[in-house]
């Protein structure tokens, strides 16, 4: 890059970037806080004032840095939205989906046969049900489209199959719809705008649903982000998912436990790689777990006493302590079963069968009296209390560290590179 395109590319990063900051500074300003408020307000000032000053030194030196920009803006973004995000990340159909639905207590998203997730989704806790439905702009829009792989086959298919190209025009940059829902509306509405069985989901960057009746210990500043599949086909939406590998305050990476791990082994080596070196935020839960022969008494601790070796070392997680600690199995399908027992408690009774319980066929009632039992082996309760008590009664003060980590590389690359130009001026 020329040195004047260096400092083309630093003027208008600067630009966009000291609006932002005048922008949370005079919202925060405009804004009635508690104390708990006015401390948070605090910190972001001194951080804005921070990055601002530094901002205005590599503007000065002509120092241009895209990626440093990059980062910045990033950090800008949580300072503006400050919310504990956690991600649940993983190739395609491999049960992110249906993990949430099960985390949640309903089926809130499409899990069909097809793979589903292709926006951003977004769940939070509020006091009355919404969706907000953001649209790619064109811009987005011919970046996404450029990015296809030439093996997109299934993509290209389904776009003409449900005549996407002539709903585009309508969609493609679109203003943001948001709309109050009545719960008993909320499943179809996310369907329409995140399944592949409808052409608007294309064009759809972003879904947000905020559900009033998730519980107490889910406080509104805490999200569930459903990732696009990592590897997909449409390598801009792979980097959605990366992206907010990078951002979230933890993630949980799904693996189909009926795949061979070596073919995740990649996958997985790219969340840790884009972890900002905080393993302990990296879960791997190994999903359809009932789906291995005799999975309670043979299969499932061997597989995990694999997967604790396999990913021990420094690119992973750097101990087996940590590898055994947030290496978790489930079955959120069957859980959801559970949920809606007498509906299926004929294949309830074929996994309970699978775990080696003894039922005779006819005999439901034996089978209503393993429920609390098939739902213990489907350790979603496990992993919702590893969500309670290890990240929601901590989100604060993690995004507190956060932030503080963040803030801090930030400044050190800053004066590295304002030490280097001055050393490149000095050298002259």
């Amino acid at each position: 890059m020329s040195e004047t395109a260096g400092a083309s590319l630093v003027q208008d990063a600067y630009e966009e970037q000291k609006n932002r900051i005048d922008n949370i500074v005079n919202e925060m300003a405009s804004a009635e806080d508690t104390e708990e408020e006015r401390v948070w307000k605090e910190h972001v000032d001194k951080y804005l004032k921070e990055i601002e000053r530094y901002q205005s030194m590599i503007k000065l030196l002509d120092i241009g840095d895209e990626e440093l920009s990059q980062r910045t803006s990033v950090f800008l973004d949580i300072l503006e939205n400050p919310e504990f995000e956690i991600a649940f990340v993983g190739t395609i159909k491999t049960g992110k989906s249906t993990l949430i639905n099960a985390l949640l207590g309903h089926n809130f998203t499409p899990t069909d046969v097809t793979p589903e997730t292709a926006a951003l989704t977004k769940f939070r806790r509020s006091e009355k049900d919404y969706i907000k439905i953001i649209f790619y702009n064109e811009e987005e829009w011919k970046e996404l489209r450029a990015s296809k792989s030439q093996n997109a086959v299934e993509y290209n298919d389904l776009y003409k199959r449900l005549g996407a190209e002539e709903a585009a025009p309508k969609w493609i940059g679109h203003e943001a719809i948001k709309k109050e829902l009545d719960g008993t509306e909320i499943e179809e509405k996310v369907a329409q705008w995140t399944s592949s069985k409808y052409a608007e989901h294309f064009f759809v960057k972003e879904v947000e649903l905020g559900i009033s009746t998730l519980p107490e210990w889910f406080p509104p500043q805490v999200l569930f982000v459903d990732t696009p599949g990592l590897f997909d086909a449409v390598q801009y939406r792979s980097e959605i998912a990366e992206k907010y590998i990078r951002k979230a305050d933890a993630v949980f990476f799904c693996v189909d436990v009926q795949r061979t791990i070596r073919e995740e082994h990649d996958e997985i080596q790219t969340v840790f790689a884009n972890s900002n070196d905080n393993k302990s935020k990296v879960h791997i839960v190994a999903t359809h777990w009932d789906k291995l022969n005799k999975p309670i008494v043979d299969n499932w601790k061997k597989q995990k006493r694999f997967f604790v070796e396999l990913f021990s070392n420094a690119n992973f997680f750097g101990s087996e302590e940590l590898a055994e600690k947030n290496i978790l199995h489930s079955s959120a399908y069957m859980y959801n079963l559970c949920n809606h027992f007498d509906e299926n408690i004929d294949e309830l009774e074929i996994f309970a069968r699978t775990l080696g319980l003894s039922v005779r066929g006819d005999d439901d009632e034996k089978i209503r009296g393993l429920k609390d039992q098939l739902l213990e082996f489907t350790n979603i309760e496990k992993i919702k209390k590893v969500i309670e008590t290890e990240l929601v009664v901590k989100y604060k003060q993690l995004m507190v560290d956060r932030i503080e980590k963040i803030y801090q590389e930030l400044v050190n690359n800053y004066r590295q590179g304002i030490r280097e130009k001055r050393l490149e001026n000095e050298s002259k």
